[in-house]
C-alpha cells in the first residue's frame, strides 16, 4: 500500500455485513468504492450527504440545538446562492487561487 493512503477500519453489527455485501453485489459496487464516494461526498459537502447527515443527528438526537442547525442550513443556502449570483464554480475560484498564487508566491 502506497505511503500516502491510510485504512478506515470501524466496528458493526454482524448481521448489517452479510446485507451490505448483498446490497453493495446488488449496485455493483465494491465496499471500497461505495466507502470512498461517502468520504469524498462528505469532503466536498454534497448536498445529499449534507442533508443525510443533518436528518441522521436529529433522528440520533446526536444534533445541536435546532436553532444551531437551522442557521448552518441557512448559512449553506446563502453561500450556494451568492456562488450562482457570482457564476463562481469549482473551476473559477481554482483559477482565482492560482493568479493570486502566481502574483504573490510569498503567500
Amino acid at each position: 500500500m502506497s505511503g500516502n493512503k491510510h485504512k478506515f477500519t470501524f466496528y458493526g453489527k454482524e448481521e448489517y455485513l452479510a446485507k451490505f455485501k448483498l446490497r453493495m453485489e446488488y449496485h455493483s459496487l465494491s465496499q471500497s468504492e461505495f466507502f470512498r464516494a461517502c468520504v469524498e461526498a462528505v469532503i466536498d459537502k454534497e448536498d445529499i450527504i449534507e442533508e443525510f447527515i443533518e436528518t441522521y443527528k436529529e433522528e440520533k438526537g446526536k444534533a445541536k440545538q435546532k436553532n444551531t442547525r437551522a442557521k448552518a442550513k441557512k448559512e449553506r443556502q446563502k453561500a450556494e446562492e451568492m456562488i450562482n449570483k457570482l457564476g463562481l464554480g469549482d473551476d473559477e475560484i481554482d483559477n482565482i487561487f492560482d493568479i493570486i498564487a502566481k502574483e504573490h508566491p510569498e503567500l
